[in-house]
């Protein structure tokens, strides 16, 4: 059996959640220091400076980790957020108190792991998947026809 390297996926939706966390939280700073939407910020003192460093380096940093997360593990930053923040909308919808769950346990139908199956579908498109490895020449069944 191949050896294959795995993650939880837990830790790459833990990540999430805090990038959009820090969104919000500056999402909220910016509403409040602009006079009206669409205008500059106004930040008068030090404080508010300060204030704006520091929520502007939580976004930049932890969108900046999750992304790097993703590619250390071969998964696709987009399919992974798009999956949180439905997650999301799920939870605000049905009202719950806690995160809706990601899927566990053994899927007897596919004869997989349901962690694997989120792997899988979070996981980045191989680009050399259309051509054949011995000549390099596409594959033919991958070829989109030409509308006339």
């Amino acid at each position: 059996m191949k050896n294959q390297f795995t993650y939880k996926p837990e830790i790459l939706v833990e990540m999430a959640q805090e990038y959009l966390q820090a969104e919000n939280d500056a999402r909220i700073f910016y509403r409040q220091h602009r006079p009206f939407p669409g205008a500059m910020l106004d930040l008068r003192t030090v404080e508010d400076h300060a204030s704006y460093e520091r929520h502007d380096k939580e976004s930049s940093c932890t969108w900046s980790a999750f992304v790097s997360a993703c590619r250390l593990v071969n998964a696709d930053p987009d399919a992974v957020m798009a999956t949180v923040k439905a997650m999301n909308r799920y939870e605000k919808r049905e009202r719950w108190q806690v995160c809706a769950h990601l899927p566990s346990g053994y899927d007897w139908h596919n004869h997989e792991d349901r962690k694997d199956t989120l792997r899988r579908f979070w996981s980045v498109p191989d680009p050399d998947a259309d051509y054949f490895q011995s000549t390099g020449r596409r594959k033919p069944w991958t070829v989109e026809q030409k509308a006339v």
